[in-house]
Order: structure tokens, then sequence, then C-alpha cells
């Protein structure tokens, strides 16, 4: 009865708790990736959408109306900061969003056409290696997470199997 107690509270009280333990050593290069991959979708949406003539307002409204749960709340939090005629990039919270993304969208609006086309495809490249970076770092955290929890069941069968037989040993007179 614990572990489904434990289960129910746990998910209740999930995004409280991933607030807490977001800042731990394996935790935080997840939300790392959390960051990079919701910024890579919004490269995507908004490259996409750009070329076919909306505004930042109306790109992140309609990523807003596509997403739901924390994501969309992220989108509600740009939308409201473009709502007050600030820029995008002034609405791009450091908190939710990749650092080269907010550096590119600082100058997105002051080149031309040619220019965002290859400022977008160089954040949506550099999101890409920073997104396989942490893969790679979250990968080796788990091995190592793995290799210890494999060397400490390989112990407690050495310690299991041998001490029974080192007691039954003492036991026996001869």
């Amino acid at each position: 009865w614990f572990l489904p107690l434990l289960f129910l509270v746990v998910f209740f009280y999930r995004k409280p708790l991933w607030n807490l333990v977001k800042r731990l050593p394996l935790f935080n290069l997840i939300e790392l990736k959390r960051i990079q991959e919701r910024s890579t979708e919004f490269v995507a949406v908004y490259e996409m959408l750009q070329s076919a003539g909306y505004v930042d307002s109306e790109i992140v409204a309609e990523a807003m109306q596509a997403t739901r749960g924390e994501k969309r709340a992220v989108y509600q939090r740009v939308y409201a900061h473009l709502a007050k005629s600030e820029m995008l990039a002034d609405a791009l919270d450091a908190e939710d969003w990749d650092e080269s993304l907010i550096d590119a969208m600082q100058v997105f609006n002051e080149v031309d056409a040619d220019q965002q086309q290859f400022i977008l495809a160089s954040v949506k490249d550099t999101l890409h290696l920073k997104s396989v970076h942490t893969s790679r770092q979250i990968s080796k955290y788990l091995s190592r997470i793995g290799f210890a929890l494999m060397i400490l069941a390989a112990t407690v069968a050495v310690l299991g199997f041998y001490l029974p037989l080192a007691g039954a040993a003492s036991n026996v007179t001869v």
C-alpha cells in the first residue's frame, strides 16, 4: 500500500516536486534537455510560419493553441509579453528558453529575409548540437549509475551466497 500512496503523492505534486529536484545533478541535465527540445520545436514552427507571413504574436498564438500543459503556460507567458508590445527576444525568459535562441531573436528583426533564414538555420544547428551534447551527458551519467548498481548487485549476491556458507562451515565439526 506504500507504493500506490507514494505514486499518488508524486502524481498530484509533480510540478512543485519537479521545481525542487530540477537543480540536482541528473535532473538539471533533464531540465536542460527539455528546454533545448522546446526551443528546437519553437524554431521549427517559427521558421515555417514566419516564411508563410505570420508575425511574432500570431506565431506564438498558433504554438500556444497547438500545445497544452506546461508548454502552453510557457507560450502564454511569451504571448502576454508580446501583447504588451515587447520584442520577442525580451519575451523569451532564460529559464524557459535556450540562450542561443534568445540571442538570435535579439537581432532577428534588424536583418533582411536572407539573413533571417541564415539565423534560423544556425540556431537550429546550434540547438541540435547542444541537444546531442546534453544527451551524451545524460547517457554518461546513467551509465555510471548503472555500473554502480551492477557492482552493488554483485556485492550483495556474493554476500548473500557466501555468508550462509561460511556460517554453515563454522558449525561443522570434524
